[in-house]
């Protein structure tokens, strides 16, 4: 596949407020802080983690984030 080429002009502004960028914050804030939380956790705990975190950030309340 060929590359392209790009020009930018102007200043770039790289977006911390991103509803991806908060969740996966927050996942890592839960997951360090949390009691319970294994300590080399799999694939799977990662993603419903993330999935919780993204819903909680969206503006989900807790009852439906908790029963996933």
């Amino acid at each position: 596949m060929p590359q392209e080429s790009r020009i930018v002009s102007g200043s770039i502004s790289i977006e911390t407020n991103a509803r991806e960028y908060v969740a996966f914050h927050l996942m890592e804030t839960v997951h360090t802080r949390g009691t319970d939380s294994p300590p080399r956790a799999d694939q799977a705990y990662w993603l419903k983690l993330y999935r919780k975190c993204y819903l909680a950030v969206s503006g989900y309340d807790s009852d439906t984030i908790l029963k996933g």
